[in-house]
């Protein structure tokens, strides 16, 4: 009998040392990435240029006073940003494609009505609506480089959203913006 009471101890203590591993876990996996976005996030004090780049192709977003920004740490190819007031987010990412529409819906990841196709310039901006979603999402290309973009919600952010579209400079073969 003394030897089953003296394994309980130990029994419980692995229990709890188990449990705390997998909550350190779970907190590396989920918790410290959001820790580090926050971190690195900034806020523009004045117009400020977002730089985006892959091999072959480069973008670059400029934001206004108030808007916040990130440059994925782990993806220099994509960046994030967020309306002064905090309800918009408009995810960018660059690539190198012969073919902005389909890119454009295999980042939708869903369907999407027909495209509208609009000149700013030297590039071209194709956007169209997610179905089923209040979202944005489309490309601003020039040459066979793309930024592609989702933007969420859109609804009541329509005239924020094409300022901020009139603003991106595609380049590509590896020429910076």
């Amino acid at each position: 009998m003394s030897r089953r009471r003296s394994r309980v101890p130990l029994v419980v203590s692995l229990i709890v040392g188990a449990t705390v591993l997998v909550a350190l876990a779970v907190g590396a996996v989920f918790v410290v990435p959001q820790i580090v976005r926050a971190a690195q996030t900034e806020v523009a004090a004045g117009p400020t240029e977002i730089r985006v780049a892959t091999t072959g192709a480069a973008g670059q977003i400029t934001v206004e006073d108030g808007w916040s920004y990130l440059v994925d740490p782990f993806d220099a190819a994509s960046a994030t940003v967020r309306s002064p007031d905090g309800e918009m987010t408009v995810a960018f990412t660059v690539v190198r494609t012969d073919d902005a529409e389909a890119a454009v819906r295999e980042r939708a990841g869903g369907a999407v009505a027909p495209f509208d196709v609009e000149p700013v310039g030297a590039t071209r901006v194709l956007h169209t609506r997610a179905v089923d979603d209040d979202a944005t999402v489309g490309a601003v290309v020039a040459g066979g480089a793309a930024v592609l973009f989702d933007a969420r919600p859109t609804t009541g952010y329509d005239a924020e959203l094409a300022l901020l579209l009139s603003h991106v400079v595609v380049t590509s073969a590896g020429v910076t913006p």
